[in-house]
């Protein structure tokens, strides 16, 4: 369970279709739209908006994030040393004593 809390944020993480996340940043640079898919406690999670002139592309990208998961290791092992330094900060803060969760 606590492994499947993160398969949203991995596969956004891989970015959608063929397309690397920094390429498709600078495909999108410029447009109005957000587009998200991935899978809520109980539900699965599908949310997008688009500006006027920024619909179909929106469409296009909600397609992409519907198809096979991209998958490449170099992004994968670096989203998993971002969260085992995001994890070891966290801990490292005092305050966190009081959200740990046993």
């Amino acid at each position: 369970m606590y492994n499947a809390g993160y398969a949203s944020a991995v596969v956004a993480a891989m970015g959608a279709g063929d397309f690397a996340p920094t390429e498709l940043q600078k495909m999108l640079a410029g447009k109005v739209l957000s587009v998200n898919a991935g899978l809520g406690g109980y539900v699965d999670v599908v949310s997008g908006s688009a500006g006027w002139g920024d619909l179909e592309t929106m469409l296009q990208l909600l397609t992409l994030k519907f198809g096979a998961s991209r998958r490449d290791m170099d992004l994968y092992h670096s989203f998993v040393s971002r969260s085992q330094d995001a994890a070891n900060n966290a801990i490292a803060r005092p305050e966190s004593v009081f959200s740990r969760c046993y």
